[in-house]
């Protein structure tokens, strides 16, 4: 039979919870729960949604085009302080790989509003197209330069198709 020896370092101090705690914390992370596109979707209506998919954007362990996905999906929810939180706490490659795999479904989200493809200056721009355009300011001075003439070709178009009615929605302005 095998003996275990207890000395005074195992001693009970009241933080074997909080440890026990975080270690199933970390083996749950890790041993199971590998995040998908159908995730993002679903965590956008949730409570908690924003925070997962935070964690999404800033874990390079995804792949870009899951992380860009997740990013978008803050903008689609205007989740603005999940947003900035996510891109200042990558490293400038890291945001430049999530800016990258951003530009497409940010552009299709200004160029076809909620769904309709609103052009109609007289209706105003939809919450998506003011979202999209606010999300394309933040991430400017981020993207690379082929991502940047990319972000910049809808912003043109943001002011020069009706400035009246483009210059103040939104939280930034051109």
């Amino acid at each position: 039979p095998s003996t275990v020896k207890v000395d005074a370092s195992m001693a009970y101090t009241g933080k074997w919870p909080i440890a026990l705690a975080l270690l199933l914390l970390s083996a749950a992370l890790v041993g199971g729960c590998e995040a998908t596109s159908e995730d993002i979707e679903r965590w956008k209506r949730t409570q908690r949604g924003p925070a997962k998919i935070t964690a999404v954007v800033v874990d390079d362990g995804y792949p870009a085009e899951l992380r860009g996905q997740a990013a978008v999906a803050l903008v689609e929810i205007a989740s603005w302080e999940h947003f900035n939180t996510a891109f200042e706490r990558l490293s400038k490659e890291q945001a430049q790989s999530v800016i990258k795999a951003m530009v497409p479904r940010l552009r299709e989200m200004y160029e076809s509003g909620n769904g309709g493809g609103n052009t109609d200056p007289a209706q105003g721009p939809t919450d998506a197209q003011v979202n999209a355009k606010d999300a394309m300011i933040d991430l400017y001075e981020l993207a690379g330069a082929e991502e940047r003439q990319a972000l910049l070709e809808p912003l043109q178009h943001w002011i020069s198709s009706d400035f009246n009615g483009h210059y103040l929605p939104g939280r930034r302005s051109i």
